[in-house]
């Protein structure tokens, strides 16, 4: 997990399930519950809900797939946010021979 704020954690984790229908948050953006696994701190595979914000899933997320996804802690608890990226990494000065 990679520390991008005090309050906020960035992992991969594997898409399984994403519910039939959109619903809106208290903001009117469209959002789909899933359901997601990954690596806890303590390296411990766990299986959490999560939201898919509607225009990262029209990029067309697949189960089984491994996404960029955000933990954000709140004071009503943490919010997971899976994006349509993957964790890809940057390329290199290697990758081209320079």
């Amino acid at each position: 997990m990679k520390t991008i704020s005090e309050t906020q954690k960035q992992f991969t984790a594997k898409l399984l399930t994403v519910s039939g229908s959109s619903k809106a948050n208290v903001n009117g953006n469209m959002f789909y519950n899933a359901t997601i696994q990954f690596a806890n701190a303590n390296a411990e595979l766990v299986v959490r809900q999560a939201i898919i914000y509607a225009g990262n899933f029209a990029h067309g997320m697949e189960i089984g797939n491994d996404y960029l996804t955000v933990a954000s802690k709140t004071d009503n608890g943490v919010i997971i946010n899976v994006s349509h990226l993957t964790n890809a990494e940057s390329a290199s000065a290697e990758d081209f021979g320079f």
